[in-house]
């Protein structure tokens, strides 16, 4: 069979397949129809099939996955923006928790029966990326050109700016989740299980969707997360009322992993695998849900 045949075999099962093929192929369409030939020697429809549900599958988050990028937009002016990268491993459970002791939360007094609430994350976020800032590009530093990639090293990391760490930081846990739920259904009290939608990504169209089902929490489970969940602390020496708030990660993450009953669109697919941030994020969406207020 020659070349011209087999692609033209190729094409149609592909067609049938549900690829769309026309007579004046693109480069992209015959990189298609090579690689479906690379893998099926002699291909039938089912494996244009399989080929098909492959390629347009949806990229699966990788769990096990170590380093990672994080675009940062800088504007240097109002007609110019530059973007530097930060390459950084996952943090460790131990390092966020770390993180989450150093970080500062407070309600303070303003005026009698009014109060202003004060977080302050940069500078924990920023001792988190000098442990966890393998390298950056887009930076001219060390007499090297902003293309260049530089690896951090204690001198480097002193000259990044604190606001571009802790961003990065946040960049690596960007996500909005939300309870998947048909448009007729009623509020549930059946005990039944959730499909919490995690939407991974900084930009509108996310680059994964990781979907969680989880049980409903019982009275008891719920009682201990409120108890452990967060402390408030009244600070002593200050002229005004002022409460310091602290969370807990590990509570969050001992209740997913009680709840959790499976996880698709990731790898591996199992929920004990899931970074803490995530499941932090997946747990007080679920949380939030179940404790929605009454509509007006």
């Amino acid at each position: 069979m020659s070349p011209e045949t087999s692609t033209g075999i190729a094409a149609n099962l592909l067609r049938a397949a549900g690829f769309t093929i026309t007579d004046e192929m693109s480069e992209k369409t015959q990189a298609y129809i090579a690689n479906f030939q690379s893998q099926y020697k002699n291909p039938t429809v089912e494996d244009a099939k399989n080929f098909y549900l492959q390629s347009t599958s949806p990229a699966k988050y990788d769990f096990t996955k170590s380093e990672f990028q994080v675009s940062l937009s800088l504007k240097l002016n109002p007609e110019k923006s530059i973007t530097v990268v930060h390459n950084l491993r996952r943090p460790t459970i131990g390092e966020l928790i770390e993180r989450e002791n150093q970080s500062i939360a407070e309600v303070e007094e303003v005026f009698s029966g009014e109060d202003t609430y004060h977080n302050d994350n940069d500078q924990a976020n920023s001792r988190l990326w000098d442990k966890c800032a393998l390298s950056v590009s887009g930076y001219r530093v060390g007499g090297k050109l902003a293309s260049e990639t530089v690896t951090v090293s204690p001198e480097i990391a002193a000259k990044i700016p604190m606001a571009h760490k802790s961003t990065a930081i946040s960049g690596l846990y960007a996500a909005k989740c939300e309870v998947e739920r048909a448009d007729d259904e009623g509020f549930n009290l059946d005990g039944d299980t959730y499909t919490i939608r995690q939407e991974i990504g900084a930009s509108e169209t996310p680059d994964f969707v990781i979907r969680h089902e989880l049980r409903q929490p019982t009275e008891s489970e719920l009682r201990d997360y409120n108890r452990r969940a967060s402390t408030a602390t009244q600070v002593t020496g200050s002229r005004k009322r002022k409460i310091r708030v602290r969370t807990n990660l590990k509570a969050d993450v001992e209740l997913y992993d009680k709840l959790a009953v499976s996880i698709a669109g990731c790898t591996p697919p199992d929920p004990r695998a899931c970074d803490p941030i995530f499941k932090r994020q997946v747990v007080q969406t679920l949380l939030s849900s179940l404790t929605a207020s009454l509509s007006d």
